[in-house]
C-alpha cells in the first residue's frame, strides 16, 4: 500500500531531525565526553534550539539567526564565561564587575574569540535565540532578561573595541535588561536584533506596556532606582544617562562627570 503524502512528509521530518541532531552531537561533542553542568546546559540549549526551533513559517524551524557552531570552542567560551560570571555575581554582587571578571577570566584561554566579530556575533545570537525561545515559552522571563543582558554587552564590546564607534559601554542599559526588565522592553529588544519575525505576535501583545527605565542615580529613592521612561530626563550631554528627576541628575554629577565628558570628547573627534 503507498505511502500517504502526510505520513512520507512526517517519516521526511522525522529524518531530518535525526540528522540534524547526529550534526549537532558531532559539533558539540555531546556524548564524546564527561563536562561541567554548565557546559552540559549550554550544550542542551543548543541541541533544544537547533532541534525544536519554533514554525514561523513553512519551510521548517526557525533557529533566529542561530547556526550550530563548527568549532566547540565557542561552546567552551560561553560554558565558562557563564560560570565565571555567576561566580563574580554572587561575590560581589555588581553586574558590571562581575562582566569584567568574566571577560578578565577568559580573555587569555580564549583570546581568539575576544579578538574575533565573527565569534562574538556568533556568541550573542546564542544569546539571543535562546532569550526567544524563553520569550514564547512565556514562564522564562528573569532567564530571558539574563540572555539580553549578555547579548547587549557583547554588542557594546564590539562597538568599544572593534568598530570603535562607541567610546564606552554604556552599563546603565546592559543592567536595565537583566534588572527584570518589563516585558515590553526584553521583547522589543530582542524582536529588533533576530532576523526573523517569531516575535511579531508577541510585541503586539506587550507593546501597550508601559516601558520602565532606571535612574542612573545609585542613590535614587525610587524602588529598584526604576521610574516609567516616558517621564524620565536625560544627560544633554552624552544623551546616555537617565534619571528621574533633575534632582537626581545633579545628585549623580560627580560621579557621572567623568564619563560623560569622555564621552563628549569621542563625539566631537568623530565629527572632526
Amino acid at each position: 500500500m503507498p505511502t500517504s503524502r502526510k505520513k512520507a512528509k512526517g517519516k521526511a521530518r522525522k529524518a531530518a531531525k535525526a540528522q540534524k541532531k547526529e550534526e549537532v552531537e558531532k559539533a558539540t561533542g555531546v556524548g564524546q565526553q564527561e563536562d561541567s553542568f554548565e557546559a552540559q546546559m549550554v550544550r542542551l540549549q543548543i541541541e533544544t534550539l537547533s532541534l525544536s526551533g519554533c514554525n514561523n513559517n513553512d519551510n521548517g524551524l526557525c533557529l533566529h539567526g542561530f547556526n550550530v557552531p563548527k568549532e566547540s570552542s565557542l561552546i567552551y567560551f560561553i560554558q565558562t564565561f557563564l560560570v565565571e560570571y555567576n561566580a563574580a555575581i554572587d561575590a560581589v554582587r555588581n553586574m558590571e564587575m562581575s562582566f569584567e571578571i568574566a571577560q578578565a577570566a577568559t580573555m587569555d584561554k580564549y583570546s581568539d574569540v575576544w579578538d574575533n566579530i565573527d565569534s562574538l556575533e556568533w556568541v550573542k545570537s546564542y544569546f539571543l535565540s535562546v532569550a526567544t525561545q524563553r520569550i514564547l515559552g512565556g514562564k522564562q522571563h528573569k532567564g530571558a532578561c539574563v540572555d539580553a543582558s549578555c547579548s547587549n554587552f557583547l554588542e557594546q564590546y564590539v562597538s568599544v573595541e572593534m568598530h570603535k564607534s562607541q567610546a564606552n559601554i554604556n552599563w546603565m542599559k546592559v543592567v536595565e535588561l537583566q534588572n527584570d526588565a518589563d516585558e515590553h522592553t526584553l521583547v522589543s529588544y530582542v524582536r529588533k536584533r533576530i532576523p526573523c519575525t517569531c516575535l511579531n505576535d508577541k510585541y503586539k501583545k506587550v507593546k501597550s506596556i508601559r516601558k520602565v527605565g532606571m535612574c542612573c542615580n545609585p542613590c535614587c529613592s525610587h524602588p529598584g532606582q526604576k521610574v516609567q521612561r516616558s517621564s524620565m530626563l536625560y544627560c544633554t550631554q552624552c544623551r546616555l544617562s537617565n534619571y528621574c528627576s533633575k534632582e537626581c541628575q545633579v545628585a549623580d554629577w560627580s560621579r557621572h562627570k567623568k564619563l560623560c565628558r569622555a564621552v563628549a570628547e569621542f563625539d566631537s573627534k568623530q565629527q572632526s
